[in-house]
């Protein structure tokens, strides 16, 4: 429903889920209170310790007026095809740390967490809690203040490379392979470009031979990112170069 009521409205302890209007009356979540909901307020501030959780028994979008996220505070969303949202009619001011759960078709790639038609007037929000194997970063684009999640893929099988000629590098090449690479979601396409490096350029048999410089392409590479803990390596030599003379010499009779 509609609320008139015109003062402040403080939240103290609990939750406050806003699912009807209130834009005639601020909120005020003090530590250890919690707003929620999918309707409107007039404007929110989250002081140290309280938590801003949008939706309201799940994904949902809180709007609000002015918004400002303390340092100390919260922001508790839920990820996947359907994401929580604050849609700001205002000044933004954010500060405090992000904690994601993941919903029904999470994945890597960019959420909007607010979007605002003022000013963002600070921005130190930080990642807090997120899924294992994924790193976050905080991209603001144009209005809108995003999530960015990148999820890290290792490289499982095997491959052999070729011995080769000495040559002053550690370059190596691929002889034959059953490389692939795990933790790729759903439908994306994701390919490795092996690059295969000795762990020195000396002569010498059975070198260590590792994936290090390898790298990710495909449409959707800018998700992920490559990690080569766990990878194989394998082992090739590296010969001494023949060498040949040239030019001329003259010798002394005797």
């Amino acid at each position: 429903g509609t609320n008139t009521f015109s003062g402040t409205t403080t939240v103290n302890g609990g939750t406050l889920l806003v699912n009807g209007t209130d834009a005639s009356s601020a909120v005020t979540v003090n530590s250890g209170a919690t707003l929620g909901g999918t309707g409107t307020v007039a404007g929110v501030t989250v002081a140290s310790g309280g938590s801003l959780s949008p939706g309201s028994g799940g994904a949902g979008t809180l709007n609000t007026g002015a918004f400002t996220l303390a340092s100390g505070s919260a922001l508790n969303v839920d990820l996947g095809t359907s994401s929580d949202l604050v849609a700001v009619t205002g000044n933004l001011s954010l500060a405090g740390t992000v904690n994601v759960t993941t919903g029904t078709g999470f994945g890597p790639g960019t959420y909007t967490l607010f979007t605002f038609t003022g000013s963002l007037t600070s921005n130190t929000l930080a990642v807090g809690t997120i899924p294992a194997g994924y790193s976050g970063q905080i991209v603001v684009s144009g209005s809108n203040v995003n999530l960015v999640l990148t999820k890290s893929l290792t490289i499982t099988g095997t491959f052999t490379a070729n011995d080769k000629t000495y040559d002053g590098a550690t370059s190596a090449v691929i002889n034959a392979n059953s490389l692939a690479l795990s933790g790729v979601v759903g439908a994306d396409v994701v390919t490795l470009s092996p690059t295969l490096v000795f762990a020195d350029a000396l002569v010498g048999s059975g070198k260590t031979v590792s994936l290090t410089g390898s790298t990710l392409g495909g449409a959707n590479a800018a998700k992920y990112t490559l990690s080569l803990a766990g990878a194989p390596t394998t082992t090739a030599s590296i010969t001494a170069k023949t060498l040949t003379v040239g030019g001329s010499f003259t010798a002394n009779d005797k």
